[in-house]
């Protein structure tokens, strides 16, 4: 293992910008190379980092000149092409502001969906590149080969692999007080493989039994909601419901027309939609998880996780028009890092999709707070002859120890689905 010296790393940094189209690069996309550099990324090209963080922020990372098509482009249109991507800079544009960190975080990501930009030729010191961007003179060594098939190692992980900034790397990125220390990353990483394999393998729809009158009389909160085509005329209402004969009053050459005029006088015809009562049935769901020693490894932990992500998911989406939360309790025995552990879910689960919906509790005493009195309580776990609940579902977790992690994604998914299928099928009553 050979390190660049200050005048090799300076012919790699101007060797990079050359072929990115770059005389120079401003001041803030230095930083974050030189932040890469510390993280062993030394041969990320910093020409590719300027690109990227242009097409992020749309912002200039450093002073352009015109050059032909290359490697690179084919490279940045695989990174930029995907909804992660688009999302992360309709972030960046939405809050206006160049958040180092954030850019720092994208950059990483993309480096490990990019197979880490690893050259063995491509190798140097931090103190190395500080001293490489003052020296003038180019050195005898030429980078362009090495550069080449750097971008098309990227471009062949890339594609090979299937790679692309997805929800959960925007999760991370967008939430980095979450991953403090490098086990909550961990966890988070195997958890995020557990719950997309799981999702892959869950079955399709699953419709629930309708409920009697007794149940909508009970537990149903009547709304009034539009349920389909317009049955009337009205004078109120918005812009996307106006008469479109109605737009036939504008003048544009007229500061003030009668549309306006008509608008200032609510008198503007607009169409109505036929409503009607929809009884949504208020649940709560109580889920008991007895653990075992084996949750110890982080591996099994995560596939816990994911299964009570995924499970929570799926219910909620076959009792989509009913008020539905879960409360999940971990007892039995209690692994060392769960404490952290959840508090990490129970985080999660606030800065996602799940907030207020899902809680997570340790032992056996089950939360019923006076605003959830009015709610169907739903039990789902071990047998408990004299719990006092509405419904009961018998359920245990699996022990996972003798359940290979190639069938452990199959074996769970068929757990979810069949007590999916139980609950949906005990909501008549």
């Amino acid at each position: 293992m050979q390190f660049l010296s200050p005048h090799q790393v300076s012919n790699w940094y101007h060797t990079s910008l050359h072929y990115s189209g770059y005389r120079k690069l401003h001041s803030w996309s230095i930083e974050i190379w030189r932040e890469l550099i510390n993280h062993g990324y030394c041969a990320f090209p910093p020409g590719l980092i300027a690109k990227i963080l242009g097409k992020l922020t749309h912002r200039n990372a450093g002073v352009h000149f015109p050059r032909e098509e290359n490697l690179e482009d084919k490279l940045i249109n695989i990174i930029v092409s995907g909804r992660g991507f688009a999302q992360l800079e309709g972030e960046f544009l939405m809050t206006k502001e160049q958040n180092h960190k954030k850019c720092l975080a994208v950059i990483k990501r993309i480096a490990e969906k990019a197979g880490s930009f690893y050259h063995p030729q491509i190798l140097f010191s931090i103190n190395d590149a500080e001293q490489g961007l003052v020296i003038d003179e180019k050195s005898d060594d030429d980078f362009s080969n090495v550069l080449e098939t750097i971008y098309n190692q990227a471009i062949s992980h890339f594609v090979k692999n299937n790679q692309s900034i997805d929800e959960h790397d925007i999760f991370e990125i967008l939430h980095p007080h979450l991953f403090a220390s490098p086990t909550a990353r961990s966890l988070f990483l195997k958890m995020v493989d557990s719950q997309r394999q799981l999702r892959e393998n869950v079955a399709g729809e699953v419709t629930p039994v309708k409920e009697n009158d007794e149940v909508a009389a009970t537990f149903g909160e009547p709304q009034s909601l539009p349920l389909g085509g317009y049955d009337a005329i009205t004078r109120k209402g918005d812009l996307a419901s106006l008469v479109p004969s109605e737009l036939a009053y504008i003048e544009e050459e007229e500061a003030i027309d009668y549309f306006d005029y008509k608008y200032m006088q609510n008198e503007l015809m607009y169409f109505k939609r036929e409503e009607g009562i929809v009884f949504r049935i208020r649940r709560q769901g109580h889920l008991f998880l007895v653990l075992d020693h084996e949750m110890e490894h982080e591996r099994n932990l995560a596939d816990l996780f994911a299964f009570v992500l995924v499970f929570c998911e799926k219910l909620f989406h076959v009792f989509i028009k009913d008020i539905m939360t879960m409360n999940v309790y971990f007892q039995g025995y209690l692994p060392s890092e769960i404490q952290s552990a959840i508090s990490f879910l129970q985080h999660y689960l606030e800065e996602g999709n799940y907030h207020n919906r899902v809680k997570i509790y340790q032992g056996s005493n089950i939360q019923v707070t006076e605003s959830k009195k009015k709610y169907q309580q739903w039990y789902i776990g071990p047998e408990m002859p004299d719990l006092k609940l509405d419904k009961k579902v018998e359920f245990v977790f699996p022990e996972l120890k003798n359940i290979t992690k190639s069938n452990r994604c199959f074996f769970l998914a068929d757990v979810i689905d069949d007590l999916i299928e139980k609950i949906a099928g005990m909501s008549y009553y």
